[in-house]
């Protein structure tokens, strides 16, 4: 295609719309980085991840598992109550877990050291466990596992939590 001397080519801008095209990209950018880094729930909405960092694993046998209880309902041991529940390979020390696809709400986790991976928490004769445990908030135990307030916690967002094997 030819051009006329003074007609305009399809690729000259007046310097006006050049600049009015920058500023939307620059605001595109600025939007987009604001979410990325915590903006409102209406620009990121979606479930959320728990990350557990579980402290003073043993040793390296079996898995260490946790069972996440959206209310106090089978709290804390049945499984089938829980809303769900991971399982990694422990790891001597530090082991994680991560938890995808929670709503927001109130939560509370129980954490077991499986080391035969029966999926229970095995106990002696006078039903003290005899595999290590832990929840979130990291409650005192004493004679009897600590209630489901007692552990719970807030899920606003994605959220990291530690908790000690007893």
């Amino acid at each position: 295609m030819k051009y006329e001397y003074g007609s305009r080519s399809p690729w000259f801008q007046p310097p006006e719309m050049i600049c009015a095209l920058l500023g939307a990209i620059a605001s595109a950018m600025l939007v987009l980085l604001w979410a990325m880094h915590g903006g409102v729930d209406s620009i990121s909405p979606g479930p959320c991840t728990l990350t557990v960092a579980v402290e003073g694993v043993a040793n390296s046998r079996g898995v260490v598992g946790v069972l996440v209880f959206s209310s106090a309902v089978g709290w804390p041991e049945s499984v089938s109550a829980a809303l769900t529940s991971e399982a990694v390979p422990a790891r001597r020390g530090l082991t994680e877990l991560v938890v995808r696809g929670l709503d927001k709400g109130e939560y509370a986790v129980v954490v077991l050291h499986d080391v035969d991976e029966n999926m229970k928490l095995n106990r002696n004769r006078f039903h003290m466990p005899v595999e290590q445990w832990g929840m979130s908030n990291n409650p005192r135990q004493f004679l009897s596992a600590p209630s489901f307030s007692e552990a719970s916690f807030r899920l606003e967002g994605d959220k990291w939590i530690r908790v000690h094997l007893n």
